[in-house]
């Protein structure tokens, strides 16, 4: 890495700055992406593993615990005043030590805030309450995680082959099943209800 990299990254991250407050069509995605970008120069392979396999991981987990106890939708409620750690342990009945454990997480990848003594909602997390993201969730945990964490063992097994059968890849090692995709959904509710959410979802919030 050298600093005229980071200065040319720094530069068109800047330019789309300027076309982002103009309002200018792909300029969204445009510093998402230079940030990422960014990010990929700068980072150490020490910091690539924590962030990927334990920051990431967590927060994900967090997010399908909130799926059951609502704290997103609390603080939206909450608005701009926000809410304490005890008050929103009340209203999510999650033990405050470890409510405050979970949201401190959550807080420091930017989900949420905390500011004078309440956590705040963020225009994300302000966003998740929405039933298709509420069940996205749902489906990228339960359904398509176990599939993506056992691939290395399933490729093992397997002599690293490209799979053939629709009946016999990494899906059916990880849910210990026969069937395709889409028959096991069926026969496995709600995960066929999720899927739908989660494709509905899929490009919400962008032109068509």
């Amino acid at each position: 890495m050298t600093s005229s990299s980071v200065s040319s990254k720094l530069e068109s991250l800047a330019a789309a700055g300027e076309a982002y407050e103009k309002n200018e069509a792909g300029s969204r995605e445009a510093l998402i992406d230079l940030s990422g970008l960014l990010i990929a120069t700068l980072e150490i392979p020490s910091e690539f593993i924590q962030r990927s396999f334990w920051a990431e991981p967590a927060m994900s987990a967090q997010c399908k615990f909130a799926a059951g106890v609502q704290p997103f939708q609390d603080l939206k409620e909450a608005g701009d005043a926000g809410l304490s750690p005890q008050v929103l342990s009340e209203k999510t009945g999650v033990e405050i030590t470890l409510l405050q454990r979970l949201m401190r997480h959550l807080t420091t990848m930017y989900l949420v805030t905390y500011e004078k003594g309440a956590f705040h909602a963020t225009t994300l997390s302000n966003g998740l309450p929405e039933q298709n993201y509420q069940d996205s969730i749902s489906f990228c945990y339960n359904v398509a995680g176990p599939s993506f964490n056992g691939s290395p063992e399933y490729f093992r097994k397997t002599g690293y082959k490209q799979p053939t059968s629709l009946t016999d890849g990494p899906f059916q090692d990880a849910h210990k099943t026969q069937l395709p995709f889409f028959e096991w959904l069926v026969a496995t509710p709600p995960h066929l209800s999720n899927f739908d959410f989660f494709m509905s979802a899929y490009r919400a919030g962008k032109a068509n």
